[in-house]
This record gives C-alpha cells, sequence and structure tokens, in this order.
C-alpha cells in the first residue's frame, strides 16, 4: 500500500519536470503517455524475463538499478517484485526474501 500512496507524490513532480522538455502541449502529453507506457508496463516485464535465466540475471538486475530512477518503473516495479519474490527465490535455490528486505 505504501507504493501506491506515495505514487502521487513523486509522478507529478517527475511530471513536471519532464514538462520542460516540451515547447507545446501535443508532443508533451504524447511523451508523457508513451513514456509511462513503456517504463510501467513493457520494462516490468522485459526484465522479469531477463531475471529469470542465469545468463542475462546480472543484466536485468543492472538495468532495473537503472529504471529505478524513474517513478513509474519503482511503483510497478515493486508491486512486481513483491508480488513474484517466492518464486524467483524458488527458481534460483534460495530462501524467499521478507516483504521489507531491500533486494525484493
Amino acid at each position: 500500500w505504501l507504493l501506491l500512496l506515495l505514487f502521487p507524490f513523486t509522478i507529478v513532480p517527475y511530471t513536471y519536470v519532464t514538462s520542460f522538455l516540451f515547447s507545446e502541449d501535443a508532443p508533451a502529453q504524447n511523451f508523457t503517455i508513451l513514456h509511462h507506457f513503456f517504463v510501467a508496463g513493457i520494462f516490468p516485464i522485459f526484465l522479469f524475463i531477463l531475471r529469470l535465466t542465469d545468463a542475462t540475471e546480472d543484466f536485468g538486475d543492472n538495468v532495473r538499478w537503472v529504471l529505478r530512477l524513474l517513478p513509474s518503473y519503482c511503483t510497478v516495479g515493486g508491486i512486481n517484485s513483491i508480488a513474484t519474490k517466492d518464486q524467483m527465490a524458488n527458481d534460483r535455490g534460495e530462501s524467499p526474501p521478507s516483504a521489507l528486505d531491500f533486494e525484493v
């Protein structure tokens, strides 16, 4: 619940700052919609698939740290990580981390 409660306080300033990249409304709106679609919709699925195999797990972890700078990814990635933490730990042969662990 904390992720969903903090999301408005992070996404509004982020969108405000990115709006300064544009001088007109229509391109800014298109960028914002597409940006959040890819960051919150496509990238979490892509990184989940990357982290499933041993060969691409390190790459997926590194990209995940870069994407954690974006509020949309933090919210969706956090929900995805909490939902799949048991499955990922079982696939890797590890014990499942707690929900408050830093590497969920």
